[in-house]
């Protein structure tokens, strides 16, 4: 650490970061527009705190990696993505993965993962 600071003190070497693209400032103040506008219109809708307590509720029952109920819970995720309450959904099943003991968490990261894998084309015929 301290020779590259003596580096580049003396201005032999320069860091320099060549992975990161330019951008203007027109074009960083219009993504950074865009960026703001879209967490604005989600942080504006409320959840449902109704679908949200339910589906909370019923995640207490996950406790292992049952594949049974790993479907089910990922059918009603699926069922409330349907009705565009995918936040609802997410908020729940990531409360559970936070507030769960050690020993059950398994359950609901188990749930994440088939949730994320989980076959959208099916939710939309």
């Amino acid at each position: 650490m301290k020779l590259l600071e003596k580096a580049e003190k003396s201005g032999k070497h320069k860091s320099t970061d060549t992975h990161k693209p330019r951008q203007d400032a027109s074009e960083a103040a219009t993504a950074a527009a865009a960026k703001a506008d879209a967490g604005a219109a989600l942080k504006d809708t409320p959840l449902d705190k109704a679908q949200v307590a339910e589906y909370y509720d019923r995640l207490a029952e996950l406790r292992t990696a049952s594949k049974f109920k790993v479907q089910v819970f990922t059918q009603v995720a699926g069922d409330m993505l349907r009705k565009n309450l995918w936040r609802e959904a997410a908020y729940a099943v990531s409360k559970r993965i936070a507030m769960a003991p050690a020993e059950h968490k398994i359950g609901a990261w188990c749930l994440m993962d088939s949730i994320v894998r989980f076959d959208q084309s099916k939710v939309y015929q």
